[in-house]
């Protein structure tokens, strides 16, 4: 499966998801192991799974465990390396007017927030089951167990941007980002994941998750653009 399942000190259960079309590669069937957290000493372990390449969704964690394809790959930026590119400083560049806050989730604004996730999804994935999500379940969504920032950035006091973080011992976490598409031109998906990278290197973090990369999927290359960074294969992690 391409990964290598780490000791715990409790009992953990894993399990198999049905076969299915895979969501980035049509052609391809996805299928993925898994285990749920649910209490908040639960958090030690998302960590030691995130280090041998899993990957969070609510309080479901996971690794592709396809039988035919092996693709997803997990990546890693190391932050303390990065160095930022020209096309990079013009994106920094374009947003200096922006005002942000890292905040704890419980000090947000939920229903700015998902008003703003709700206007992102509509536009950008109206064929997502997100689509549906009710302000209950966007605040589950929100509001989990684990060590979370959500990234918020502002123009002139409105709320244009949101990252929500998970916060680890090495490294920080990108879960997941919207944006007002009426930004669209100010790439700021890419700018939040730079001030990811500030973060990570202000707070002596070595790493930032970026999830999986998947070489033949054209919406997951934005991941390559921030070097050097390195991929889980063969159960390590590797420079690439």
């Amino acid at each position: 499966m391409g990964t290598i399942i780490p000791p715990f000190t409790k009992p953990i259960m894993f399990h198999t998801t049905e076969s299915s079309s895979c969501s980035y590669l049509p052609q391809e069937q996805q299928r993925s192991i898994f285990t749920l957290l649910n209490h908040e000493y639960d958090n030690d372990i998302l960590q030691i799974l995130i280090k041998a390449g899993f990957r969070r969704s609510y309080n479901m964690v996971y690794f592709p465990a396809c039988a035919a394809c092996q693709q997803c790959l997990s990546l890693r930026i190391l932050a303390k390396e990065f160095t930022i590119s020209s096309s990079q400083k013009r994106i920094v560049k374009k947003n200096h007017f922006l005002d942000e806050e890292l905040l704890h989730p419980q000090s947000c604004d939920i229903e700015q927030l998902y008003h703003l996730f709700k206007k992102y999804i509509s536009h950008r994935h109206g064929d997502s089951d997100m689509i549906h999500f009710t302000q209950e379940q966007f605040y589950e969504f929100v509001m989990t167990q684990f060590q979370q920032r959500i990234l918020c950035l502002y123009d002139h006091d409105i709320l244009i941007a949101a990252m929500i973080i998970d916060w680890l011992d090495d490294g920080l976490s990108a879960i997941y980002s919207f944006f007002d598409p009426n930004y669209e031109k100010n790439s700021l998906g890419s700018y939040m994941i730079l001030r990811l990278l500030h973060y990570a290197h202000y707070h002596d973090l070595d790493y930032v998750y970026l999830g999986y990369y998947i070489q033949h999927c054209q919406k997951m290359s934005y991941k390559t653009q921030y070097k050097p960074f390195e991929i889980y294969k063969n159960g390590c992690w590797q420079k690439f």
